[in-house]
């Protein structure tokens, strides 16, 4: 893991992996004896732990009131908000999409999101923030990607042509399956509009595939089993 100061700073002397070209997030104050790791390809935060991460809200209206109301999802986005610029995030608000709120035994309140760009969600794209029983932010991690911008937004490979390179990648007819467009980004690589092309709902297995909407590069192919619900008695 890499020390607090050499993450945050853009081009530390003496820090390994300080990157010129980096955000600078030098403003950003973390509780002392805060511990993070950030995603080696995008610099984003991949895991960030620490007494109190929420500490400098305390005087933020929207954080308070949410802390008050007992609600979760409010204290999580007023925090993201707060530290955009360390999640490498333009606007979580509108970003990060509530997939569930978890409590566990230990009164712990997990609030999970997945990442999007307008209408378009970001494939295995997830961050999640950590509340103790107090709720207040004990942690943060995820897998997703800075801010996505600059990709073309209008495809040239219309659904059916997807489902034709589909069918032809997996082997399988594929008429009945869907079709979606998405952000493909992953790592370091430039974002771009793709068409994820899933089997038929009532197909046990297959693969899911993404392909680039513009060219029909296959950019990931993975298996997609589901389990098979027992009939009611």
């Amino acid at each position: 893991m890499l020390a607090l100061g050499c993450f945050l700073a853009a081009a530390a002397p003496g820090c390994a992996g300080a990157r010129d070209d980096g955000p600078k997030r030098v403003e950003a104050k973390l509780t002392e004896g805060a511990v993070l790791k950030p995603d080696p390809e995008n610099q984003t935060v991949r895991f960030l732990r620490g007494p109190d991460l929420s500490a400098e809200l305390e005087a933020d209206p929207a954080f308070s009131a949410a802390r008050r109301a007992g609600d979760a999802e409010g204290v999580a986005r007023a925090y993201l908000q707060h530290y955009a610029e360390l999640f490498r995030l333009d606007d979580p608000r509108s970003e990060l999409s509530l997939v569930r709120v978890d409590l566990d035994r230990f009164g712990t309140t997990h609030v999970r999101f997945e990442q999007r760009i307008g209408a378009y969600p970001i494939p295995g794209a997830n961050l999640n923030v950590h509340l103790d029983r107090s709720r207040r932010v004990a942690m943060a991690n995820g897998v997703y990607v800075p801010t996505p911008k600059g990709f073309e937004t209008t495809p040239k490979l219309s659904e059916a042509d997807a489902r034709a390179i589909a069918a032809r990648e997996t082997g399988a007819p594929c008429d009945a399956c869907a079709v979606d467009a998405v952000v493909f980004a992953e790592g370091a690589s430039e974002p771009r509009l793709a068409w994820r092309v899933a089997p038929p709902a009532d197909r046990l297995d297959g693969s899911e595939v993404i392909l680039d909407a513009q060219d029909g590069a296959v950019l990931r192919k993975q298996p997609l089993a589901r389990k098979q619900q027992r009939a009611a008695p």
